[in-house]
């Protein structure tokens, strides 16, 4: 869940994050040591709710994790409905959206080129797209809601 304030006990429930759920970092990651855990206020991709998440609990659980699947677009760049490129067109990924990469990425053996299959994070649309370094980076801090 994502809370309103640091100490679990008193802060109210914002929502339940559900399992995969992207995160941004607002604050570094704090210990709670009355409680034994270690809390990070994050703001939730999905709506843009923040407040504060547990990242690991008392027993050692880990609730969110940091995930390397997450990219931002750069530039405009098309997503395509199949792995070879040059097809049919879903929609444009515009500069600034974040998306998580779930398949590859591939070599596509006519051009030599890294294909990924993502999903976009914010309306959760699926394509493929050419992943490179002039039109993709890391996003960062980046969680993933793991529990």
């Amino acid at each position: 869940a994502i809370t309103t304030t640091f100490d679990i006990k008193e802060g109210k429930a914002l929502r339940k994050l559900d399992v995969g759920e992207a995160l941004e970092i607002v604050e570094t990651a704090k210990e709670d040591p009355t409680r034994n855990l270690t809390r990070v206020k994050a703001r939730a991709k999905l709506d843009g709710k923040e407040g504060w998440v547990t990242l690991k609990g008392n027993q050692g659980t880990a609730y969110a994790e940091e995930s390397d699947k997450h990219y931002v677009c750069k530039i405009a760049v098309p997503l395509e409905k199949r792995f070879t490129s040059g097809g049919e067109v879903l929609r444009t990924l515009e500069e600034g959206e974040v998306f998580e990469v779930v398949e590859g990425p591939k070599t596509e053996a006519k051009e030599g080129l890294k294909r990924v299959r993502a999903r976009d994070i914010a309306d959760g649309s699926e394509g493929w797209f050419t992943l490179t370094q002039k039109n993709f980076k890391h996003w960062t801090p980046k969680y993933r809601c793991a529990q």
